[in-house]
């Protein structure tokens, strides 16, 4: 079964950030393992695109969602979601 394709999501702003700047983030995968999202986040990051690793914890399970990002606006996370497709 091919794996779904990244889907942009926007994601909050630091206050620091510039006001009214909508940030926005790629989930690439969703894993049970850090591991296997550390393993992932290092191709992202050799890929030039920076990353990280967002654990969400649900009914006593971790999982570590790995995101690309963050980029300014839902046409550079377009944007940034193809090239990584690629």
């Amino acid at each position: 079964k091919p794996a779904p394709s990244p889907k942009p999501v926007p994601t909050p702003v630091p206050a620091a950030a510039t006001p009214g700047a909508e940030q926005w983030t790629v989930q690439l995968g969703s894993f049970a393992s850090r591991t296997n999202a550390e393993s992932l986040l290092a191709r992202v990051k050799a890929s030039g695109a920076g990353g990280f690793i967002l654990p969400l914890t649900d009914g006593g399970k971790t999982s570590y969602r790995v995101r690309a990002g963050p980029v300014a606006g839902r046409g550079a996370a377009d944007r940034l979601r193809q090239d990584l497709e690629r």
